[in-house]
């Protein structure tokens, strides 16, 4: 995307335009359980990671030091990028193996029921809208983006004696909030 149709252009052009930082929260709470599942996923170390403290001051002034030509940030003591082990260092993500994503032949729904373990009658795909030209907007279930809001609830709270199966949901799930 060139630099002059992202957003973050705006705070370029008028000085006083302010940056609101959001932090994503976490709603599925890490279970000890789930240990082994989350350190053979390669996710151990984030879920462990409760609050990150965001500092509102240093993001803008790195937004101003960064450049779009280099993809760097133009420091007083040079120029500086984040690599992608940088991220692996700083957050324990592993970054050699298996990727997370993937192309598969069977149905969005049947994927979360065996990874998930939630039947497809309780799925709650994001609905998405779309104009016509007509002017009427047509609703229908996506077929491959699931709502997190009723998974957040669902495992919330592992229940008690849970199974293997169950602490893989959980384990899973917890993962997913987190790339969500």
């Amino acid at each position: 995307m060139p630099h002059s149709q992202h957003k973050i252009s705006k705070t370029w052009e008028n000085p006083n335009i302010c940056l609101n930082v959001r932090c994503h929260h976490v709603g599925i709470p890490f279970d000890p359980l789930c240990t082994s599942a989350l350190e053979n996923l390669g996710f151990y170390q984030i879920a462990k990671m409760r609050k990150i403290n965001v500092d509102k001051y240093l993001i803008p002034a790195l937004v101003e030091r960064w450049r779009p030509e280099t993809n760097s940030f133009h420091l007083p003591v040079g120029e500086m990028t984040i690599t992608l082990q940088d991220v692996s260092c700083l957050r324990g993500l592993p970054i050699h193996g298996k990727p997370l994503v993937g192309k598969v032949d069977t149905h969005w729904s049947e994927i979360v029921e065996r990874l998930l373990g939630i039947p497809v009658d309780e799925q709650h795909m994001k609905q998405k809208k779309r104009r016509k030209g007509d002017d009427n907007t047509v609703v229908r279930n996506s077929q491959y983006s699931l709502n997190l809001g009723k998974p957040r609830e669902r495992f919330h709270v592992l229940p008690d004696n849970p199974m293997d199966r169950e602490i893989n949901w959980h384990a899973r799930a917890l993962v997913l909030e987190i790339l969500g």
